[in-house]
């Protein structure tokens, strides 16, 4: 019987250097929390610039991305209650006002400032790729590849936040190394430019990538998948105090450091979704603060 090989991407192997338990909570626990105005705000942004960049030269300007707005977000929250899992609301339920659409309409004229996507050959949007090894599948999604005339390729990813302090840039660059490092297993060769596009503030934060910055990404990753194999083995989810435990949904409920109680774990759950057995008990959750 075919067994599905258990994945990471840059976002869940960020949320495990954060907070383990957060990670067990999302990953293996599969407990999600309805979308909020600003996620949901992200996805609709998101939307229309593939749409943009799947039209024809002279019709990617700011005047289409607009007029697809409303249209955009109706597709978007139909389709989602199409899929909606039992128990689990998702854009559909949210509620929407002027200001939602106000604030979709600042974010694209932002962004029209900053590139003239009529001039830009992108050769996919929304890409998915994937590099398996023994035990894991690492994959990310990308949010635009871009070739140049001499076949140079560019990652690119929009950020609808503002752009983060400097001291943070190694952080956020680590999202589009990930994708580097999975392009380069691919195609045999590292893209020459990564940018990050943050809308809010107007500003962009670009990097490029070697061969060795991929080797070394390629470590971490391979050890912080380890981590969590250990974790998972061990049956402690670490519960660990950082400056985003205020924006945490998991926090009041299921956080022991805020007087919450993390569910008991399934076993099964764990094998599905790490690829190992754990301990038939669990530990204690131990406490961090950072």
């Amino acid at each position: 019987m075919y067994k599905a090989r258990p994945t990471l991407s840059p976002t869940a192997a960020k949320s495990f250097e954060k907070c383990p338990l957060s990670f067990r909570l999302n990953k293996i626990d599969k407990i999600k929390f309805p979308s909020s105005p600003e996620a949901a705000k992200g996805i609709l942004v998101h939307k229309i610039l593939q749409d943009v960049f799947n039209q024809f030269a002279d019709k990617r300007n700011l005047d289409y991305a607009l007029s697809i707005i409303e249209s955009s977000w109706n597709k978007l929250a139909a389709d989602d209650k199409k899929l909606a899992q039992e128990k689990q609301s998702g854009l559909s339920d949210l509620k929407i006002d002027n200001s939602f659409f106000e604030d979709a309409k600042e974010l694209l004229e932002s962004y029209f400032k900053m590139e003239d996507p009529s001039k830009i050959y992108s050769q996919s949007q929304e890409q998915w790729i994937r590099f398996n090894t023994d035990d894991v599948c690492f994959l990310g999604q990308i949010d635009r590849v871009d070739k140049s005339p001499d076949g140079q390729i560019r990652i690119v990813d929009y950020k609808t936040g503002k752009s983060p302090n400097p001291r943070f840039l190694d952080e956020v660059i680590f999202q589009l190394r990930f994708y580097a490092y999975l392009w380069e297993k691919n195609y045999k060769q590292p893209p020459a430019l990564l940018t990050l596009y943050y809308l809010k503030d107007g500003k962009a934060v670009e990097s490029s990538v070697s061969k060795n910055d991929i080797a070394a990404l390629e470590k971490e990753i391979t050890d912080i998948w380890n981590k969590v194999k250990i974790c998972a083995t061990e049956n402690n989810w670490e519960a660990r105090q950082n400056p985003l435990c205020d924006w945490c949904a998991y926090k009041d409920e299921y956080c022991p450091i805020f007087g919450g109680t993390p569910p008991k774990i399934n076993p099964a759950s764990v094998q599905t979704a790490i690829g190992v057995k754990p301990k038939s008990e669990a530990a204690e959750p131990k406490l961090e603060n950072e």
